[in-house]
């Protein structure tokens, strides 16, 4: 008698995905649209400060890129000083960036396959301390490519600007596409016009900019405004 495969449990993510479902389908699939040819394209999530959503929509945009298109996916979590998305997708903690950088951890072992078929993720790995810039380091820079060579999208949860200038820059000149997530209620005007500033010197194309955690009188609580 055969066995039964064992059942794929639900990513923890998708649990909460519901009400704001429409959206990350909307914003996926804007982002596919606008990559009609070949070329590789780097998707940055940012924002001005911790706290705006970066993470939770980084990876929800790369688990419908990878599921919707049939397309290998990088999702890359450069944000080392709030780590979650491991437990998003139901993976342990380490390894992640972090052991690869602090103890030469191997990167194989480090990026490491989703339940989704296609979608492999670098996350943050061992909390620990860390130094403004180092994502700007030659091994660091050479950890990104190796995670991310033979995929043909790359979405990266990257560091706040304000908080922690150095890396957002540098991941900055990595991206192609850049989304800017602002916190409804928290973000200052201040705030947001100087991360538009650090994003336009970058060079970096500024796909849209997401106002999260917005309440209106629609069923989900997040806005998408000013999307190119």
């Amino acid at each position: 008698m055969k066995k039964k495969a064992p059942k794929k449990q639900p990513i923890p993510l998708e649990e909460g995905l519901t009400s704001i479902q429409p959206v990350l389908d909307a914003l996926w699939s804007d982002l596919a649209h606008a990559s009609r040819d070949n070329r590789r394209e780097r998707i940055l999530f940012i924002s001005p400060e911790h706290g705006a959503g970066t993470t939770t929509l980084a990876t929800a945009t790369a688990l419908g890129l990878a599921r919707n298109l049939g397309e290998e996916v990088a999702l890359i979590e450069a944000n080392c000083y709030t780590p979650a998305m491991a437990g998003y997708l139901g993976l342990p903690p380490s390894p992640g960036i972090t052991d690869v950088l602090a103890s030469g951890a191997s990167h194989h072992r480090a990026v490491r396959n989703s339940q989704v078929k296609g979608l492999y993720a670098l996350t943050a790995g061992s909390i620990v301390q860390r130094s403004s810039g180092e994502l700007a380091t030659p091994n660091a820079r050479e950890l990104l490519e190796r995670a991310t060579r033979g995929t043909r999208f790359t979405v990266i949860d990257a560091p706040p600007i304000l908080p922690h200038p150095a890396d957002a820059r540098h991941l900055l000149q990595y991206a192609s596409k850049v989304v800017l997530v602002l916190q409804a209620r928290h973000t200052s005007k201040a705030g947001a016009k100087h991360a538009i500033r650090v994003i336009e010197e970058s060079e970096a194309q500024l796909a849209g900019v997401i106002l999260n955690r917005f309440q209106s009188d629609l069923p989900f609580g997040l806005g998408k405004r000013n999307w190119r």
